[in-house]
Formats: structure tokens, sequence, C-alpha cells
């Protein structure tokens, strides 16, 4: 084992999101415009659908808890 994998306390409440995430932050502001950006489309024939949580149906715009799930297109929900 490294050092830096012997099991120890970061200070008295101190945790790896109060500690760590500012130093990531700062690194990432930096270099954020040479990450590529992309956008990931579901493969053709495969559709993405808003599903009520609670019911499984199709959410309309006044569902609040939702969730997305993947249909082939000729088993897409009413």
């Amino acid at each position: 084992m490294g050092w830096f994998d012997q099991p120890k306390s970061l200070g008295n409440r101190e945790f790896g999101s109060s500690v760590a995430l500012p130093i990531w932050l700062s690194f990432t502001k930096e270099i954020i415009d040479r990450i590529p950006k992309k956008s990931v489309l579901p493969p053709e024939g495969l559709s993405v659908i808003k599903i009520d949580k609670s019911t499984g149906e199709r959410a309309d715009e006044d569902t609040q808890d939702t969730i997305f799930e993947y249909y082939l297109e000729e088993y897409l929900p009413d």
C-alpha cells in the first residue's frame, strides 16, 4: 500500500466533498472549454419517453415525479 492509500482523517468535520470538491471545481473551470461536447442520441428505432414514476404510464406536463425509459418504437406506451 502506498502512502496515500492509508486510511486517515481529513481533519475535524472534513469530508471529501468539502475538501476535494472546491479543488475539483477550480480545476474543471480552467479546462471546461477544452472538454469535447457531444450529444448521445438513442439508436434508430429506440425512443426515450418520460414516464410517471408512480403509475408507470406516460407522463404528462403536470406530472412531478418522472423518469425516462427507453422503448422500441413498435412498443411505445399510449
